[in-house]
């Protein structure tokens, strides 16, 4: 497919997108370690599949060289859903009422050379810090120690 014809916008900023190879092109090995993806539309630029699968087993493939996982619904647990040509309403709208962030594929190349993740609130500190409950109760015994 060449990206360089397109018939939507979303097309147009996939053109940069092709599979990477960690540490090569200027990219970082590991810049998605611990980041959870979902994946919408498809991704013609890649190859691969067909249907509504068209490239998103290279996709898939591409994410997890770099570290990251990719499942295939949204959950709790979601960083960033990746937006393909044609993304689904329905999986757009759920990220939203979610709050997990849509990256376009032109946004996962930035990032996979250098840029910052956009902000998630997927480990954000108020909602990432855990609790330790005292799980030990208190004693009416008492000890004197003699110093």
């Amino acid at each position: 497919v060449d990206a360089s014809v397109s018939s939507s916008p979303d097309e147009a900023s996939n053109a940069s997108l092709r599979m990477f190879v960690p540490g090569d092109d200027g990219t970082i090995p590991d810049k998605l370690l611990g980041k959870q993806f979902c994946l919408t539309g498809i991704f013609p630029e890649l190859g691969g599949g067909d249907g509504l699968k068209l490239g998103k087993d290279k996709m898939k493939e591409l994410i997890q060289s770099f570290g990251g996982k990719v499942t295939s619904s949204i959950s709790g647990k979601t960083h960033y859903v990746i937006k393909g040509v044609d993304p689904g309403p329905k999986r757009l709208e759920e990220a939203a009422k979610k709050g997990v962030t849509a990256m376009s594929c032109t946004d996962l190349v930035e990032v996979l050379k250098g840029a910052d993740l956009p902000a998630t609130k997927i480990g954000s500190a108020d909602k990432g810090t855990k609790t330790i409950k005292n799980y030990f109760k208190p004693s009416n015994d008492t000890e004197t120690i003699d110093v």
